[in-house]
């Protein structure tokens, strides 16, 4: 029993979302078939196809997020794609926006990838703070690669923390070159 209270313990969020695609299941309105509409392939396709933009974006932030660094531009570049792709859309024809489609997101992906996030991030978490404090994703990924090598890890990690406050903010923005 002990064990059972344990696995639904670890893993609470899938047993919600079963739950919750349960009640689509049984709350649904029935077509003229008889057919639950909630389980038809065109409404689990549609589902799946609005949801896979954020589930794109959340496997990228979490590559980002446990490397240690930190990236300011998603929600700018969905926006930016996103009307630029509406506007595609609207506009009927071979017009200026179809035939710039292409090259101009090549130039602006580039243009961002390489100067502007970069210069949004001034990159200081992994050139300046980095080396005296580690993220814990960070510190996940170092242990999980001592492993691999063989290598003895302690069962108990504390990483080390930085508190800033209003007293210290200014002396800890100049150290790292921000101020």
């Amino acid at each position: 029993m002990k064990t059972l209270v344990h696995f639904l313990g670890k893993t609470k969020l899938f047993w919600g979302l079963a739950v919750l695609y349960g009640l689509g299941v049984l709350l649904s309105p029935i077509n003229r078939k008889g057919v639950n509409i909630f389980l038809s392939a065109g409404n689990q396709s549609d589902v799946l196809r609005q949801v896979s933009i954020n589930g794109i974006i959340a496997v990228g932030m979490t590559l980002v997020i446990l490397t240690g660094g930190i990236d300011l531009s998603v929600g700018s570049l969905l926006s930016l794609g996103t009307m630029y792709a509406a506007m595609l859309f609207t506009l009927q024809g071979w017009t200026a926006a179809s035939a710039s489609a292409i090259p101009l997101l090549a130039i602006v992906c580039v243009v961002l990838g390489a100067y502007l996030v970069p210069l949004a991030s001034r990159n200081w978490a992994r050139d300046k703070l980095r080396a005296s404090a580690a993220t814990p994703g960070a510190e996940g990924i170092r242990q999980a690669l001592k492993i691999m090598n063989g290598e003895k890890v302690e069962k108990k990690i504390t990483l080390d923390t930085l508190a800033i406050d209003r007293s210290n903010c200014e002396k800890i923005l100049k150290e790292n070159g921000l101020a």
